[in-house]
């Protein structure tokens, strides 16, 4: 009964750094969570067979107002998603 989802992140930025001492080499990311797109069509057309059941624009907004609640993303709380 349910399906796969997509999840497309938009306005992702980040810094690289690459020093002789490997150690001292470094990366980050940060995902704005506000731009995460949910099931965009396109983006499930060419994810593959796992994907490629068509989801509403109704359902994939759910999907997305969930993801970005409290119980999931809390993207009130934390607007992003910072790797280092």
């Amino acid at each position: 009964m349910g399906h796969n989802h997509v999840i497309t992140a938009h306005g992702v930025s980040g810094k690289l750094w690459m020093h002789q001492d490997l150690e001292q080499s470094g990366f980050n990311l940060s995902i704005p969570v506000a731009q995460l797109v949910v099931d965009d069509p396109e983006a499930r057309t060419v994810s593959g067979e796992a994907f490629d059941r068509t989801v509403s624009s109704q359902a994939a907004a759910a999907t997305r107002r969930n993801l970005l609640g409290e119980k999931v993303l809390d993207a009130l709380r934390f607007p992003d998603i910072d790797i280092s």
